[in-house]
């Protein structure tokens, strides 16, 4: 039997509902079913999700369901990765709806532009009613306006593409950034965003090649308890988190304590900005105040890190190999 080309990644845990929705539009997708595996990883569940798994399991030989006992989403996603041959790697989230074209979108992409990276949009889906303040440019991640090649594009763990060869090269998903269980992280939904760092870093940038492909679009579920200003600002803060431990351990960034302080002050600051911008833009009475507030959370959160990273000593600085063991066994 013959390598499919793309190998499709998704971990699991306890959202049985939301992966059988996940697992249909897979499952359905316009493509040559010999061009593509799919691996979805139960990290764990004690729903029914491997019910819902092995029901897929029976109807489509391309795809496969394992478990990974070790928790957290890259753990999950490193076993997977760690079984396959495929050139390239695809990563989807499993509260997502894939349209039935994107892989074949994808599969065009890389024959013609033989990109290192192709990244794709997420638009969000709602089962209940938002509340009033809640935007969708909060859920929207578009990084681009037009596909192509891209020096500046970003890319979101629920829909994303990486050459294998060159995943296993950056090291593998590195658990201090993803994920664990239903929790929501100090650093977490910023492995990806490591591996794409130290690609910019390692890569020389003409030779960089990260495509944004519009017609590469998932929807994402955003569930009910997201849309509590709790939760979006718990988001942002850790989110500045991410930022400043990444200057740290991909970048070799040290902050004098001046730096740490700015980055407090500077909260304020970005509130009382966004809040005019949004004014100017849009009137008193339409402008997203709740952004500005996004933005100031985002400074607190870079300033705790930043205090915190002041205090460590430099053994405690020095960051493990981030290629996981299981990977390393895996791959030999």
């Amino acid at each position: 039997m013959s390598i499919p080309f793309f190998t499709v990644i998704t971990p699991t845990f306890n959202r049985a509902e939301l992966a059988d929705k996940y697992l249909a539009s897979i499952c359905a997708q316009d493509f040559d079913p010999s061009f593509y595996r799919v691996i979805i990883v139960n990290n764990n569940s004690t729903d029914h999700t491997a019910e819902i798994i092995a029901k897929y399991e029976r109807q489509y030989p391309f795809l496969q369901g394992i478990f990974e006992a070790k928790q957290g989403t890259s753990n999950a996603k490193n076993a997977a990765v760690g079984m396959t041959d495929s050139p390239y790697l695809v990563f989807f989230d499993d509260d997502v709806i894939v349209p039935s074209k994107h892989l074949s979108n994808a599969y065009k992409i890389i024959q013609e532009y033989a990109p290192d990276i192709v990244a794709g949009p997420v638009y969000p889906y709602y089962t209940v009613k938002k509340p009033f303040w809640f935007k969708d440019k909060s859920e929207i991640k578009k990084f681009e306006a037009h596909s192509g090649f891209s020096e500046t594009q970003r890319i979101t763990g629920a829909n994303w593409i990486i050459k294998r060869d060159l995943f296993l090269s950056l090291g593998a998903f590195d658990p201090e950034y993803g994920p664990v269980g239903d929790r929501l992280g100090i650093r977490a939904h910023g492995d990806e965003r490591k591996i794409l760092d130290t690609y910019r870093l390692r890569v020389p940038k003409p030779n960089q090649k990260l495509y944004y492909a519009l017609e590469c679009p998932v929807q994402h579920f955003v569930a009910p308890q997201k849309l509590s200003l709790r939760f979006t600002l718990y988001r942002s803060y850790f989110a500045g988190r991410t930022q400043v431990s990444l200057s740290y351990e991909v970048h070799g960034k040290r902050f004098k304590g001046r730096d740490v302080r700015r980055m407090l002050w500077q909260a304020p600051i970005r509130f009382f900005r966004t809040a005019r911008n949004e004014i100017r833009q849009n009137g008193w009475r339409n402008a997203d105040y709740v952004e500005g507030l996004r933005m100031a959370s985002f400074q607190v959160g870079m300033f705790v890190e930043g205090n915190y990273r002041l205090g460590m000593s430099k053994h405690q600085e020095q960051k493990r190999n981030p290629l996981a063991e299981g990977l390393e066994k895996k791959t030999g």
